[in-house]
């Protein structure tokens, strides 16, 4: 069976892929998907996994903005967006987030076919990590201001515009051919994730005991590990799109977009927690 880069896209929950030749050689034609069983009702559609899709990323940014505003009004001097008040620890409200958001994945992975039970909340408890980990990066450049500290958003709009950048740029690689999911790329992608994956856990382990400014801080090095891995996500859209690909063409039930549309939005929350992060790096590096 062959391993996807993102732990959603188990091979055995759309079946396996027809829309890319699965071997390298002179046989391998390298030509866009075209074998696809044709739509019908009650099956798995390319409209219909963006429609979920988009879903599930309002219900994200909508709780992200919700979560933003209730972890900043006590130390940002009233610069939120006016829908709540009462202040809330954004640690409790990003780690609840991502603990929870982690369990429902889990589940999904495992039960694709309640995906549409899912889904939604994890779109609400990544919602809560996003906006509670956007904040706490923000208030890393806060400025004084009438009424208190004032959180720096502008490293959140940046990070949003390279987030879909990324997508926008992946999107476009796969619909032209200049990045081909294959077998080869898919076990580069996967070693290497494995391989940042334990550089992450080993050095937070080690952070325990040793001061490491250079992995954890703004380090050059930090920079290139952060750089590193925006280019494996960016990869693992590839992946996604050939995965939802693969879906259409092997008639999948309704059940797969809300289970395409989950591993895209997995995909997302990756992505933009790395932006965030290399641009702090940047900023910090220029700051000093």
């Amino acid at each position: 069976m062959l391993r996807r880069s993102n732990p959603t896209q188990r091979e055995d929950i759309f079946g396996p892929s027809q829309s890319w030749e699965d071997a390298e050689g002179p046989g391998s034609s390298g030509a866009a998907p075209t074998k696809a069983k044709p739509a019908s009702t009650g099956r798995m559609t390319i409209g219909g996994t963006v429609n979920k899709s988009l879903f599930l990323l309002a219900i994200c940014v909508i709780t992200a903005v919700v979560a933003w505003d209730m972890t900043l009004p006590e130390v940002s001097g009233g610069q939120t967006f006016g829908i709540t008040s009462g202040p809330v620890s954004p640690m409790a409200v990003t780690f609840g987030g991502a603990i929870l958001g982690f369990i429902l994945a889990m589940v999904t992975v495992f039960k694709p076919k309640i995906a549409m039970w899912t889904s939604p909340v994890y779109a609400l408890c990544e919602g809560c990590f996003v906006g509670g980990i956007s904040g706490l990066y923000a208030m890393q450049f806060a400025k004084p201001g009438a009424e208190g500290m004032l959180a720096d958003t502008t490293i959140v709009i940046q990070a949003a515009l390279g987030t879909f950048g990324v997508f926008a740029a992946s999107l476009v690689a796969y619909r032209t051919g200049l990045i081909k999911p294959t077998k080869r790329l898919q076990s580069f992608v996967v070693i290497a994730l494995g391989g940042l994956i334990l550089t992450t856990f080993g050095s937070m382990m080690l952070s325990m005991f040793f001061d490491m400014p250079f992995i954890q801080g703004a380090h050059p090095l930090g920079l290139v590990i952060t750089l590193f891995a925006i280019g494996l996500a960016a990869l693992s859209f590839i992946f996604d799109f050939d995965f939802v690909a693969q879906g259409v063409a092997n008639g999948v039930g309704k059940w797969g977009e809300w289970y395409g549309g989950f591993s895209l939005l997995v995909t997302l929350v990756w992505v933009y927690v790395e932006m965030l992060r290399l641009i702090w790096i940047i900023r910090s590096m220029v700051d000093d």
